[in-house]
């Protein structure tokens, strides 16, 4: 279990910084971001027939004191054992923090998002997670996806207190995200 969950609406529904507990959603730091996470439930499509799915980010630090991740996303579907790798950076939007701009490496440079941070906790057994909220892009449609540090998820109760807290924010459209939220499969 959690202690108190708080999450912010995502910007494309609201302007205002207004939260499930009424305060200012902590964003965490680009440190504790960092690492390796488990796609775990989610609410867009493109996971339906994926397993396996893990992004980890690594920061990276420029000459002019500029910290971006380097964002390597791996998946296998569930009909092949090949193991699919989507490489990008993460910079972070300047002005709007707990916001970044995904922009792919080599072939994919021509793609782009942008996702936010929706909330962060960490668990009473050494876990964290990490909602965020992805914008429609050229190659996928806009969703929740919830990561977990630990490769089985998160256990259900703390699950549950997310989804209360997302019901919190009152705001319809999350509401039906919530309702086509799948968990993905892991081996």
């Amino acid at each position: 279990m959690t202690s108190s969950i708080s999450l912010r609406i995502p910007a494309h529904f609201s302007s205002s910084e207004k939260s499930s507990s009424g305060k200012a959603t902590c964003i965490p730091a680009i440190d504790q971001v960092a690492g390796s996470w488990f796609l775990t439930r989610t609410s867009v499509p493109f996971w339906k027939d994926k397993r396996n799915a893990v992004v980890t980010f690594t920061k990276v630090e420029s000459d002019t004191h500029f910290v971006t991740l380097d964002n390597i996303t791996t998946y296998q579907t569930l009909s092949s054992d090949k193991v699919k790798t989507v490489h990008g950076i993460d910079t972070p939007a300047q002005g709007e923090p707990g916001f970044y701009d995904w922009r792919g490496c080599g072939w994919l440079r021509i793609a782009s998002s942008r996702w936010e941070i929706v909330g962060y906790g960490v668990t009473n057994d050494d876990g964290a997670w990490l909602l965020v909220y992805s914008h429609a892009s050229m190659f996928t449609s806009s969703g929740l996806i919830l990561y977990s540090r630990k490769k089985n998820g998160l256990l259900e109760d703390v699950w549950a207190s997310i989804q209360a807290a997302l019901g919190e924010l009152q705001v319809k459209a999350i509401t039906d995200l919530v309702g086509n939220i799948f968990q993905v499969k892991s081996d």
